[in-house]
């Protein structure tokens, strides 16, 4: 796993942490969900692609594929993050990711 890069423009309550598919036994919902069960707050999928809402379809001049968002939230999870974290919730998810990874890593 690795985290994206932050900006000063990023929000502040939750980073995208991508999975190496190539790299896991899994899919990325079910390590995602592994994070979680370690206790450590994250979304496993997030679901909020504007161009896959049904509803919008009709009120748009094209196709509004938006291929890159959707790649992005295939291959990673959400972090969410509170402002009273410290350097121990740091590390207790850099241990829970690490365990999960290890659980899962294609051999």
């Amino acid at each position: 796993c690795h985290p994206m890069a932050v900006s000063e423009n990023d929000s502040p309550f939750f980073h995208p942490i991508f999975v190496d598919l190539d790299a896991i036994s899994c899919a990325k919902k079910e390590f995602a969900t592994a994070v979680r069960e370690e206790g450590i707050t994250v979304n496993p999928h997030y679901p909020y692609v504007a161009s896959e809402w049904p509803w919008v379809a009709p009120h748009l001049s094209d196709d509004f594929a938006c291929p890159n968002a959707v790649a992005c939230r295939d291959t990673s999870f959400n972090l969410l993050l509170n402002e009273n974290y410290d350097r121990q919730e740091a590390e207790d998810v850099a241990e829970a990711i690490a365990k999960v990874e290890a659980v899962y890593a294609r051999e």
